[in-house]
């Protein structure tokens, strides 16, 4: 089994290095045009029988660009959506920083043992996608393509390699990125990381596509 782990296309809020969360914000342009490049990455490498999505709008809006040409449904998985950023959903990264300045110190060296107000820690998400994923390996086949965000793709990813959320910074998760995980035999294997070779050809902004 391959499971093709994408980040959903850019969102306005993403180049504006604004916390999302929950909050339900669209693909801008750029983001339309990324998806519309995994699609074709997608459908041009894997052969995939199952899409699941986070139920939020940018992510949904990546997981229908793959589904559409292959007449496949959804399934929309709630374990999927993005991380509850509480008190900083709708905040500028820089408004977060002079607001949280000890609290987002935290965040960036120690983001297993932070809890932002009104939202969770990397724990919960932990939680709710190792029994997402120990669902998909007992009953699905194939390539299944997982549509999620940010900080769920990284600990997805922390998890397949049995590594605890304290590596969480270790891990890069561009906007549009795809993850290749093969699992064989109760075991997975990273074989891609954070590709972004689809989007070659169009203008990608580095300083906030990991955000």
């Amino acid at each position: 089994m391959k499971i093709i782990l994408i980040r959903h296309g850019q969102t306005e809020w993403n180049k504006e290095k604004i916390f999302r969360g929950r909050i339900d914000v669209p693909l801008d342009n750029v983001g339309i045009r990324q998806i519309n490049a995994i699609a074709k990455r997608i459908l041009s490498s894997f052969e995939i029988n199952t899409i699941y999505s986070s139920p939020l709008i940018r992510a949904l809006m990546t997981a229908q660009a793959i589904a559409k040409p292959l007449n496949l449904n959804i399934k929309i998985d709630d374990r999927l959506i993005d991380f509850n950023f509480g008190e900083w959903q709708g905040l500028s990264l820089e408004k977060v920083k002079e607001k949280y300045s000890l609290l987002y110190h935290k965040w960036t060296t120690e983001p297993h043992l932070t809890e932002i107000p009104g939202g969770e820690n990397l724990n919960s998400v932990r939680t709710r996608i190792t029994k997402l994923l120990n669902e998909i390996v007992e009953k699905e086949q194939g390539d299944i393509a997982i549509v999620s965000h940010r900080i769920v793709n990284k600990v997805i990813i922390c998890t397949t390699l049995s590594l605890d959320n304290s590596y969480f910074w270790k891990i890069k998760q561009d906007v549009a990125a795809i993850n290749v995980i093969e699992y064989n035999d109760g075991i997975f294997i990273i074989s891609s990381l954070n590709d972004t070779c689809h989007l070659m050809t169009l203008k990608q902004n580095r300083e906030t596509a990991d955000f």
